[in-house]
């Protein structure tokens, strides 16, 4: 602990000694003298805890004094002694020297003792308390600054984390968009039905304030419901559902739980997996593939049902309504509290009537060799694999052309489809033959895109 260095001002030097000998043995450090100006520049030179100081001083009164020392140094603790019980000089020494206590001659050794103790542990005091203090203010600049800094940092790697996020989301939505081109590959019709359910499924759901979750579980999912008819055999996925026989039936009705095996390989979309496992199911347990019924079937796989059986309607070219909006909405009405939810149905109702994901119908519709009819136009180029150009778009078909593209049909080992325009579409059922009148040498494959 340092010194408590004491500051002892008084014009009598006999009242100096006396005050030295008493304090010393109190372990304070000592200083004396007896002109006012020299302990102003005392004052100004060391740290003192205490001064005490005579208040009838020839050059300078104490009151005076102690209120130059309070300039020249404010820390220190001043005390008024005197010999003469003047009120006058006690209210001036207390206002304007700022005194801490008044002593009078002659005084109580103990008192006067016990006086300066009480000034300089007061002086030590304040000054650790001014030391907290400033302490505790670059503590907190120097908080301020770490929080400043940290808050900095937080969102900078929270900005890294939605990049990544928005990377990882984007990569996913790719792969997604790559499977849903898969299913177009293999069959056109997929993927164009695959983009249409997905709008229509997003509108009902958000209608009915689906949470974040269940929407990017529900786009997911509307966008591969039908991924599991990719490896189907070509025959039975063309073979309209009532002409199917009941090995054809369950081979196609597989497609649910294929489709569910497949998503399940995503990470972190087991919701996804399962409305497309579901998405065939009716509420009265006539659907497949696990006759669920009514709260047994999710609400997002009920939406993807009336999504895709709705485009159906609208955009399948073997249906009869299927260029109707007022009978596709009454045909899935007729399904209300049947096969699906009666408020899936009513938001369904709502999104079309504020044209959500209006209808699409594609200027051109997806025709299988087997189906082509003369007078059928090309809405699309069809190449060979190697790219080689074999019918332009815009290519009106006769019977030659239609029993080239079905013997080259039969050699793929896949099947394919073909892009007709939806205007070509014959409106009469079509008697000429398709037969061939002369022979043209085909490629081995084509792709029709």
């Amino acid at each position: 602990m340092s010194s408590r260095r004491i500051l002892l001002v008084d014009d009598e030097s006999n009242v100096l000694r006396a005050c030295q000998r008493l304090l010393r043995r109190h372990d304070f450090e000592i200083e004396v003298t007896q002109d006012a100006i020299e302990a102003l520049k005392k004052l100004a030179d060391t740290e003192f805890d205490v001064v005490v100081s005579d208040q009838r001083m020839p050059n300078m009164e104490g009151t005076e004094f102690l209120s130059r020392a309070t300039e020249v140094s404010p820390e220190t603790v001043r005390v008024m002694l005197t010999g003469y019980a003047d009120i006058n000089a006690s209210i001036a020494a207390i206002n304007q020297g700022k005194v801490f206590r008044f002593l009078t001659k002659p005084w109580d050794d103990e008192h006067y003792v016990r006086c300066i103790e009480d000034a300089s542990a007061f002086y030590r005091l304040r000054k650790d308390n001014r030391r907290l203090q400033e302490l505790t203010i670059k503590q907190n600049e120097e908080l301020s600054a770490l929080n400043s800094d940290l808050e900095a940092r937080v969102l900078e790697r929270t900005a890294k984390v939605e990049e990544l996020n928005t990377s990882l989301r984007g990569s996913l939505m790719g792969a997604i968009r790559i499977l849903s081109q898969v299913s177009e590959r293999y069959s056109a019709s997929l993927g164009d039905h695959a983009r249409r359910v997905s709008s229509l499924s997003l509108a009902i759901g958000r209608r009915m304030k689906l949470s974040g979750h269940q929407i990017s579980q529900l786009q997911i999912a509307s966008m591969l419901h039908d991924i599991g008819k990719i490896g189907l055999d070509p025959h039975v996925l063309n073979t309209p559902a009532v002409l199917r026989n009941r090995m054809e039936r369950e081979h196609f009705e597989s497609h649910a739980e294929r489709g569910e095996q497949i998503i399940q390989l995503i990470p972190n979309f087991a919701d996804a997996a399962r409305y497309v496992r579901q998405h065939h199911e009716k509420l009265n347990g006539h659907g497949y593939p696990d006759r669920l019924e009514n709260d047994q079937i999710d609400l997002c796989s009920q939406i993807i049902s009336v999504a895709d059986h709705f485009d159906h309607l609208m955009n399948d070219p073997v249906l009869s309504d299927s260029r109707s909006l007022d009978q596709a909405l009454e045909t899935i009405s007729q399904k209300r509290g049947k096969w699906y939810r009666e408020d899936v149905v009513d938001a369904l109702f709502e999104s079309q009537l504020h044209h959500e994901a209006p209808p699409e119908i594609p200027l051109f519709v997806a025709i299988h060799p087997a189906d082509l009819k003369t007078g059928m136009i090309l809405a699309e180029d069809l190449r060979s694999t190697s790219g080689a150009l074999w019918l332009p778009a815009g290519e009106r078909l006769d019977s030659l052309r239609i029993s080239q593209i079905r013997r080259l049909n039969d050699s793929h080992p896949l099947g394919f489809e073909l892009k007709i325009d939806r205007a070509s579409l014959p409106q009469e059922p079509d008697d000429v033959a398709a037969t061939p009148t002369s022979a043209t040498d085909l490629p081995l494959t084509v792709s029709s895109h």
